[in-house]
């Protein structure tokens, strides 16, 4: 999709994901928010834990009921084709 493009990730991109449970506030991570997988920048504030989409028309996600970290974002790849 096209919720990270002010951050230069675009549809049909590779994320290179770091397998851990553990991300810190600000690293882009894979995380599973009510049980869907959704890439996005971990952030926190006086209610908690959130992530937050890198393009303004979309809104924060906060978990009704869970935000597990999957992963953390180490880079991405793309096809010249």
């Amino acid at each position: 999709g096209d919720s990270m493009v002010d951050i230069g990730i675009f549809e049909d991109d590779y994320v290179i994901i770091k397998k851990t449970l553990s991300a810190k506030i600000g690293d882009i991570v894979l995380g599973i928010v009510d049980s869907e997988f959704t890439l996005k920048t971990l952030k926190k504030d006086k209610k908690g834990f959130y992530l937050e989409p890198q393009n303004k028309n979309y809104p924060i996600i906060r978990p009704e009921v869970s935000l597990e970290i999957f992963g953390v974002a180490l880079g991405i790849a793309r096809k010249f084709i």
